[in-house]
């Protein structure tokens, strides 16, 4: 993979603009998360600023008080903090991981010169499988809410009885919310069909990938993440949002 931001494809379903290129002065691939909190009232994640999207309860700005201080210091201002809604701190870490991989010059180690042409992987494969473990941790951050009402150990026989993430994404989601859903469908219907789309390839290659194919993750796989991967964290959120809602009407 030569320099992935000068390559071209007109044919690209995605915008041909990278959307980090927009990022402020300063900022990273984590910055996904910023100004992202969770809902006090339903769990669901909201903006800072506005209404949630689940259950339009207004944010309660911050409180501030004002401190009696010594007579060095006249006053101090402090204000409470929001709870971000990133799920732990590994979310900053991938994405900055992807984002490092991303811009980290090629070098001719990269070049798997040990393997034959047609069998060597891109350049920059390791995004694609570091994409997809960050993938996973989110949809067990789904369901995790989902079952955050049943026992500790129905929770974990059913993590342990479907136990990868295509049985949690249809048979498990099935189970949770209805037969007639998985996450992909879930996608669709918000409008995002192209990152279902995006997934399901990503999730056939990498697969290939693992089972003696590593020329099945290319070029064209690891930009079409780079260039879909705002969207996609938004496509996460509102999935997450729909299945909260459906609890929180309960």
């Amino acid at each position: 993979m030569t320099s992935a931001r000068s390559k071209t494809n007109k044919d690209k379903k995605f915008q041909s603009k990278y959307w980090f290129e927009n990022l402020p002065t300063g900022y990273t691939w984590s910055s996904l998360w910023y100004d992202y909190t969770i809902c006090g009232n339903c769990g669901g994640i909201r903006k800072s600023r506005g209404n949630c999207p689940v259950c339009l309860e207004k944010l309660t700005m911050p409180q501030r008080f004002k401190l009696k201080s010594s007579d060095e210091i006249e006053s101090e201002i402090i204000s409470n903090s929001l709870m971000g809604a990133e799920g732990r701190y590994e979310d900053y870490i991938y994405l900055n991981m992807i984002e490092d991989e991303w811009e980290r010059p090629e070098s001719k180690f990269d070049k798997y010169a040990n393997l034959s042409k047609d069998k060597r992987p891109a350049v920059k494969a390791i995004i694609v499988l570091v994409f997809w473990i960050y993938f996973e941790t989110r949809i067990e951050r789904l369901l995790e809410k989902a079952m955050a009402d049943l026992p500790d150990s129905v929770r974990l026989n059913l993590f342990k009885r479907y136990q990868s993430i295509s049985s949690r994404i249809d048979d498990l989601y099935k189970i949770l919310f209805g037969k007639s859903t998985s996450y992909y469908l879930d996608l669709d219907r918000l409008g995002f069909q192209n990152v279902a789309e995006l997934l399901n390839r990503i999730q056939d290659k990498r697969n290939e990938f693992m089972h003696g194919k590593p020329e099945a993750i290319n070029d064209d796989l690891i930009e079409d993440i780079v260039s879909i991967l705002k969207t996609e964290h938004e496509s996460w959120i509102a999935v997450f949002n729909l299945r909260v809602a459906k609890t929180h009407k309960k």
